[in-house]
C-alpha cells in the first residue's frame, strides 16, 4: 500500500508519460555494449528479509572486467585485466581457480538481452569455457527493441503509478502495494526493484541497487578477490569442475 495521504494515478492513457519513460529506459540500456567505457551494476535477490544471492558487473575499458555472483553457500568471480583472466569458484570453502593461458580455457561470461525469432525477449546469462579474448573480456549486449518491449509490458500490466522526482512506483490496481519500482536521476534509470508475491511464503524481491554508466560508474576494489585454490588440469578436469561448480552457484541464489 502507499503511504497515508499519497495515492497513485492511472497513467494508462498518458502518452507523454510512457514516451518519456521509454526514452529514459532506452538512454540507460542501449549504451551497454562490449565497447562501453565504464559500467557498474549491483543486484540483490531477497526472500523476505533473507538475502539469497547477489551479483556485480563492473567494466572499465583498459582496466578490468568483473562478474561476481554469490549466495551464502557459494560464489563465482571472474576478473579480466588486460590479456589475462582469473575465475574463482568457491563451494562451501572448496576453492577452484581457473587461470587463462596457452592451451587453457577459462569461463567467460556473456550477458545479453536477446529477442527470440518468435518475438519474445529474454535475459541470458551464459558462461562458456573458451580462450579469453582481451578485446571482449565480457560479452554484453542489449537488443535495440528491449526498451519498447519493457515499457509496453509495464503499460499493459501496471497502469497505476506514484511519481516522485526520484522514483516511479507501479502497481496493478489503485490500492495495491507497488510491485515494480524504478529509480531515476538526470534522465536515466539508476536502479529498480521487482517484487514477486508468493502464497504461503515471503515475497521474493529482485533489486538492482546501482546502475551506473560512463564517468559516473563507481568500481569495486578488484585487487584481493582471489585467494589460493586448486587449479584444474586442462581438458576434462576443467570442464567437469566448471559445469558442476557454476550451476551450483546459480542454483544456490534462487529462493526455494
Amino acid at each position: 500500500m502507499y503511504s497515508e495521504g499519497v495515492s497513485a494515478r492511472n497513467v494508462a492513457s498518458d502518452t507523454e508519460f510512457w514516451t518519456s519513460l521509454e526514452k529514459a529506459v532506452s538512454t540507460t540500456l542501449l549504451p551497454i555494449t562490449p565497447d562501453i567505457d565504464a559500467f557498474r551494476l549491483d543486484l540483490t535477490i531477497r526472500q523476505g528479509d533473507r538475502v539469497c544471492g547477489s551479483g556485480t558487473i563492473s567494466l572499465k575499458q583498459g582496466d578490468h572486467a568483473l562478474l561476481a555472483l554469490s549466495s551464502p553457500e557459494a560464489s563465482f568471480r571472474y576478473l579480466a585485466t588486460g590479456a589475462t583472466a582469473t575465475c574463482l569458484l568457491d563451494l562451501a570453502g572448496e576453492r577452484t581457480l581457473f587461470v587463462s593461458g596457452p592451451e587453457r580455457q577459462i569461463p567467460v561470461p556473456t550477458i545479453r538481452i536477446d529477442r527470440a525469432p518468435e518475438g519474445d525477449f529474454a535475459m541470458n546469462l551464459l558462461v562458456n569455457l573458451t580462450t579469453m579474448a582481451a578485446s571482449r573480456p565480457i560479452d554484453l549486449g542489449i537488443h535495440p527493441g528491449t526498451s519498447a518491449h519493457i515499457v509496453k509490458k509495464l503499460h499493459e500490466s501496471h497502469p497505476w503509478c506514484l511519481e516522485t522526482p526520484a522514483e516511479l512506483l507501479f502497481s496493478k490496481t489503485p490500492n495495491a502495494s507497488p510491485t515494480i519500482m524504478l529509480r531515476r536521476q538526470a534522465g536515466l534509470i539508476t536502479g529498480f526493484e521487482l517484487i514477486f508475491p508468493q502464497q504461503g511464503s515471503p515475497a521474493t524481491a529482485v533489486s538492482v541497487t546501482s546502475l551506473e554508466i560512463g564517468p559516473a560508474a563507481h568500481h569495486p576494489d578488484v585487487r584481493s578477490l582471489f585467494p589460493a585454490g586448486r587449479i584444474p588440469e586442462p581438458g576434462a578436469d576443467t570442464l567437469i569442475t566448471f559445469m558442476r561448480g557454476f550451476y551450483s552457484v546459480l542454483s544456490s541464489m534462487i529462493p526455494k
